[in-house]
C-alpha cells in the first residue's frame, strides 16, 4: 500500500474518533468517567437472567468507533485488492516460475512452466524477468525451434504450448545457441556439459541401420554399428580391424550424426520435446542469494507470476 493511501485511511479513522468524541462532549458525557446505572432485579419462582444494564453513551461511542475501524480496514483491503488486480496480467495463471540458483551463471536458471489447462500457446519471447528488489530486468530472447549448430540468426519466437516448460539460463550456451529439445539433441551433450543435463534419448545407430544398408556392409562393421552408443558421433579413427573397410568408414562418418538423425526423424510424431533451453549469455549471476523476489512480466509490464525466497 502506498504511503498516501495509508495516510488517507489514518485520516479517516482520526476524523471518526474526533467526531464521536465531540458528540459525547456536547451531550455532557465523558469518555473517561462512566455513568452509573441502576439494575432492576425481578424475583420469581424460577431463576431468570437479569436484564443487561443499559449501555452508557461512552460504550455506544466505543462500539461505533470499533465499527468504523472495521469499515476502514475493509476499505483498505478492497483498495489493496483493486491495486493488485490492476497490476495483474491477462496471462496470470497461464505461466508460473521457479528458480534454481547456482553458484555461477552457468547453473543458475528460472524455470517457466505453462499450465496444462491453457487452451492456446503462450508467447514467451518478449516477456521479462525482473528482480523486485534490485530491479534488474532481462528480456526473454528468441530460440531455435529446430537447432543446427553454427546456425546464423536469432532463432524463432518461443511459444509455450500447454504443459510445456522453458529453462531461462543466466549463463552462456555451451553450443552457442538457445533451442528446443528434440529426439536428437542428446548429440549436443557429447563432450559438453549442460545444466540441467540434456536427455540422451536419441535413436540408436542399430535402429537407423536398414536391412539394405546392412547388406552392403561386412559383418564386423554391422557388429560395430550395433554396439555404437546412442547420441554419439564417431570421433577419431575406427578400430584397427575396420581401418581398411572403406564402406564401413563411409557409413559411420556420414550416417551417425545429429544432422542425419534430424533428417530421418523430424517428421515423426513426438520428435519435438516439450522443453526449451534459453540462454541470457551473462557472465555473472543475476539473482540475489537471499531475500529475493523474481517477477515474470508481460509485454505491458503487468505481473504474470512471481517467486520469492
Amino acid at each position: 500500500m502506498h504511503s498516501d493511501l495509508q495516510w488517507f485511511f489514518g485520516f479517516i479513522l482520526v476524523v471518526v474518533v474526533l467526531t464521536y468524541t465531540g458528540w459525547s462532549a456536547r451531550k455532557g458525557g465523558s469518555l473517561f468517567l462512566p455513568a452509573t446505572s441502576t439494575v432492576a432485579v425481578q424475583y420469581g419462582t424460577s431463576p431468570a437472567e437479569p436484564p443487561a444494564p443499559p449501555k452508557t453513551k461512552e460504550q455506544e461511542i466505543a462500539e461505533q468507533i470499533k465499527q468504523a475501524q472495521t469499515e476502514v480496514t475493509k476499505l483498505q483491503t478492497q483498495v489493496e485488492q483493486a491495486e493488485a488486480d490492476a497490476n495483474a496480467s491477462p496471462l496470470r495463471g497461464a505461466l508460473t516460475i521457479s528458480l534454481s540458483r547456482g553458484t555461477s551463471a552457468a547453473n543458475e536458471y528460472v524455470l517457466i512452466q505453462a499450465a496444462s489447462t491453457n487452451i492456446v500457446p503462450i508467447q514467451l519471447t518478449g516477456l521479462a524477468l525482473q528482480s523486485a528488489v534490485s530491479h534488474i530486468t532481462v528480456t526473454i530472447p528468441k530460440a531455435w525451434r529446430l537447432p543446427y549448430p553454427g546456425g546464423i540468426g536469432e532463432g524463432d519466437t518461443v511459444m509455450l504450448a500447454p504443459g510445456e516448460r522453458a529453462y531461462i539460463i543466466t549463463g552462456y550456451s555451451p553450443n552457442g545457441m538457445s533451442f528446443r529439445l528434440n529426439s536428437c539433441t542428446g548429440f549436443f551433450s557429447q563432450g559438453i556439459g549442460f545444466t540441467p543435463s540434456l536427455p540422451r534419448e536419441c535413436p540408436s545407430p542399430a535402429r537407423e541401420l536398414s536391412a539394405d544398408a546392412a547388406a552392403q556392409l561386412t559383418e564386423a562393421c554391422v557388429d560395430y554399428i550395433s554396439a555404437f552408443p546412442g547420441c554419439t558421433s564417431p570421433a577419431g579413427a575406427l578400430p584397427v580391424h575396420l581401418a581398411n573397410d572403406g564402406n564401413c568408414q563411409a557409413y559411420v562418418f556420414t550416417k551417425i550424426s545429429y544432422g542425419q538423425c534430424v533428417a530421418l526423424h523430424k517428421s515423426e510424431p513426438g520428435f519435438y520435446r516439450p522443453e526449451w533451453r534459453i540462454y541470457l549469455n551473462r557472465g555473472e549471476t543475476l539473482w540475489r542469494a537471499r531475500r529475493e523476489v523474481i517477477e515474470l512480466l508481460d509485454a505491458n509490464g503487468k505481473l504474470v507470476s512471481a517467486y520469492s525466497y
